[in-house]
């Protein structure tokens, strides 16, 4: 699925997804950071990945959101190496309210 969202590769586009749950990341083992997972995010009605973690939570707690709350968001996609060797796509999150 996720190869739907090279297309839209380093493009702002908008995103519908539904709310999962907030969790946390660990970097280089010490710090911790806030993140988001979303589940069956779309571009224009077709699902582009079935899931996809959001590092910038920010939002999300200034809203409240709850769980199963979908959400519309615009966002930017672009490549990340997960772990050492695979690479994948992301969302860049601007999310607006």
């Amino acid at each position: 699925m996720r190869i739907k969202l090279r297309s839209l590769k380093k493009r702002r586009s908008s995103f519908t997804a539904v709310f999962s749950r907030f969790g946390v990341k660990k970097i280089a083992g010490k710090e911790e950071i806030s993140t988001v997972l979303l589940l069956n995010v779309k571009h224009q009605g077709v699902v582009v990945a079935n899931h996809l973690w959001i590092t910038d939570a920010k939002l999300f707690f200034e809203m409240n959101i709850k769980e199963n709350t979908k959400i519309q968001f615009k966002a930017a996609v672009y490549e990340y190496a997960k772990g050492y060797l695979e690479k994948n796509m992301f969302l860049e999150s601007v999310c607006s309210k």
